[in-house]
């Protein structure tokens, strides 16, 4: 994959092939996307200072304020009355709450007149929306989860709903004792190196570029750091080492155990422009195996499929079709300009109808009683850009949108809530947020400076002869209405009739073709990023025995060399009895343990994990900011602990040395 290319994770059935990859550089300079709202890129804040995975962090519902609505909340009632008993045990002034949405009605209206009315600890960080996009939509839910962790449920009958209520209280419920949870499993799935997909761009980055490094990073980081047996990771698809994992079907029959499992993985997802409303509604977002066959529901709605775990579904329309995509100006312009390698018109795979709505495959998931208790995957098309390597985002290492998806599954089976885990993805999202707001930043500056120019060069020897008159007399009519503030680069070109890329290139304004690309980049892989919803209840949480802590590592471990348990005595040692241990006072200053970080780390073996992985992460050129939050310590005091463990360690071997 090339740095100027990016595939997409769609598949028309009707077709031969898929729909291929795109060319960022090729675009106009007037073409090049723009950010069409403000979203932020920040996580949601606590309402007390507790940890994020606290029910006391609040709890409620949304449901649209019409019959259908009220029998839906009726359906999940059970669901609703386990969150308020749990919020309640926890304080007497807390509930779960509840609102009818009315038609129309947006987030911010909803934000202003009711949400952000109660007091900061009553406003509950989770939430839960029922139904579809047709009443609740998806720019509503986006911009909700600016502000809490937010969860939908949408199923096809109203029975499905109470299913699913049962299943979550079940999971979580009194008769969950400790000798009946489990050990988590992590399942990753990819149809790369099939038949069926060779030469498939977007299917080998995916394997190559998500899937291998996910799976490297479980391994290596993820099963030193928890209880957790290297043979509890499973790597299916054709590439797997095993013979009984090269398939779908050998990932299916791993998902049927009744043990939390969460399953990581790629496809492509069904989508045709040729589809009417029904059938898209049926077909669109289902997944592709390594076969290019569409998966058989069955497998996800008549037996055990991830009972009490998790699916991560990466496939365009994985979680459903919005009415009006975010790519879809852009993808118009790329059509136009015929810069699709496939043909396709991919902005007519959006929803047909007046509303998005939710794909059917999750749906099924979730009904299923001993099916996953949430699914995270796109509400829109979906690209390999937020994981590429070319992109404007980090292919790999901290920050990158693989260590995010690694960590989404570390902090479930922590056993964190389905919507702190979602958050993971915040740093990747602030990331390409900074670098696409710094684009535009400098982009901004530049037509300032050729504002500027354009008014002072009254000659416009800079233009081709043909044009100074036209442009003369545009800037002449702006001057007039409004001054020299009232002029645009943009607005000068529309009534001169020129491009705007000739009047920055003529004054020097104009983007280099690499800052353009890159701008393109970030956000492509920003609005990517910021695609993936949960459906399902955010505050759900697998069924991990809550014994399952950091392995306590040794001091062999923690050194990188082997340290003998015995200590050989020198002669010396056998006449004469072993030196006192040193006083304290005559350990160097500055060696006290600062109390804070003490209480804040836990116990020795907690403490010398986390520096073991702070300085793994140096190692691996990191900050090791993802370290301190899995530590629950800011990385400062992570920095503190590791001088302090140094100078101790130095301390330590000037006094071997001065007995010897």
């Amino acid at each position: 994959m090339t740095d100027e290319k990016l595939c997409l994770l769609l598949r028309d059935p009707q077709q031969e092939s898929s729909f291929g990859s795109l060319s960022l550089g090729s675009l106009d300079r007037d073409d090049n996307p723009k950010v069409q709202e403000k979203v932020s890129d920040e996580p949601p804040t606590l309402r007390h200072s507790g940890s994020p995975n606290e029910i006391s962090q609040g709890w409620g519902v949304l449901y649209p304020a019409n019959p259908l609505g009220r029998k839906l909340f009726s359906a999940i009632e059970e669901l609703w009355d386990w969150r308020d008993k749990q919020l309640r045990d926890t304080s007497p002034i807390l509930r779960a709450h509840r609102w009818e949405i009315g038609y129309g009605q947006s987030a911010r209206a909803f934000l202003a007149s009711e949400y952000l009315r109660l007091a900061r600890y009553k406003q509950p960080l989770y939430i839960l929306i029922l139904g579809d996009f047709d009443w609740i939509g998806l720019d509503f839910e986006r911009t909700l989860s600016d502000q809490a962790l937010v969860g939908r449920l949408c199923l096809q009958k109203v029975e499905d709903y109470r299913a699913y209520a049962k299943k979550i209280v079940r999971c979580e419920g009194a008769e969950r004792t400790e000798k009946t949870r489990s050990t988590p499993r992590i399942l990753l799935y990819s149809p790369g190196g099939g038949e069926g997909w060779a030469g498939d761009e977007a299917i080998e980055c995916s394997d190559e570029q998500m899937i291998k490094p996910i799976h490297q990073h479980l391994v290596d980081y993820s099963v030193g750091r928890w209880q957790l047996d290297r043979d509890g990771i499973f790597r299916c698809g054709p590439r797997s080492q095993r013979d009984n994992q090269k398939t779908w079907a050998d990932a299916v029959k791993l998902a049927t155990a009744n043990e939390p499992t969460v399953l990581i993985s790629v496809s492509h997802g069904a989508g045709s422009e040729h589809f009417d409303a029904e059938t898209q509604r049926k077909e669109q977002g289902r997944m592709y195996d390594e076969e290019r066959d569409l998966i058989s529901l069955d497998d996800l709605s008549e037996r055990p499929f991830l009972p009490q775990g998790a699916w991560f579904y990466n496939a365009c329309f994985g979680a459903g079709t919005p009415k009006e995509s975010l790519f879809e100006p852009w993808l118009r312009r790329m059509r136009a300009a015929k810069l699709f390698r496939a043909g396709a018109d991919v902005a007519a795979t959006q929803a047909r109808g007046e509303h998005g709505f939710v794909a059917r495959q999750p749906k099924l998931a979730l009904a299923n009683p001993e099916g996953p208790l949430v699914v995270y995957a796109h509400a829109d098309i979906a690209f390999t850009y937020s994981f590429a390597q070319g992109g404007g985002q980090a292919a790999h290492g901290e920050g990158s949108a693989p260590t995010a998806i690694s960590e989404l599954a570390d902090e479930l089976i922590q056993g964190s809530r389905a919507g702190v885990a979602l958050n993971m993805f915040a740093d990747p999202i602030h990331a390409a947020s900074h670098e696409v707001q710094k684009a535009y930043q400098r982009l901004a500056m530049r037509s300032s400076e050729v504002v500027n120019r354009l008014v002072d060069d009254r000659d416009l020897t800079a233009l081709p002869p043909e044009l100074r008159g036209r442009v003369a007399k545009a800037v002449a009519e702006r001057l007039t209405v409004g001054g020299r503030e009232a002029i645009t680069v943009q607005g000068v070109a529309l009534s001169a009739g020129v491009h705007t890329s000739l009047l920055l290139t003529a004054y020097g304004g104009d983007e280099s073709r690499e800052q353009f690309t890159l701008r393109n980049q970030n956000w492509m892989a920003f609005h990517d990023l910021k695609s993936w919803i949960l459906l399902g209840d955010p505050a759900a949480r697998l069924p991990i025995r809550k014994n399952l802590k950091r392995r306590r590592i040794t001091a062999s471990e923690f050194f990188g060399y082997e340290i003998s348990s015995r200590r050989v005595p020198s002669e010396k040692q056998t006449t004469e009895p072993a030196p006192a241990p040193p006083a304290a006072a005559d350990a160097p200053a500055g060696l006290e343990v600062p109390a804070h970080l003490s209480a804040a780390l836990g116990d020795d073996d907690e403490m010398l994990a986390a520096i073991r992985g702070f300085r793994a992460a140096r190692t691996r050129g990191e900050t090791g900011r993802s370290v301190a939050r899995d530590y629950g310590v800011t990385l400062e005091a992570l920095k503190n602990w590791d001088a302090f463990v140094d100078r101790l360690i130095r301390w330590s071997l000037s006094r071997v040395r001065a007995r010897e």
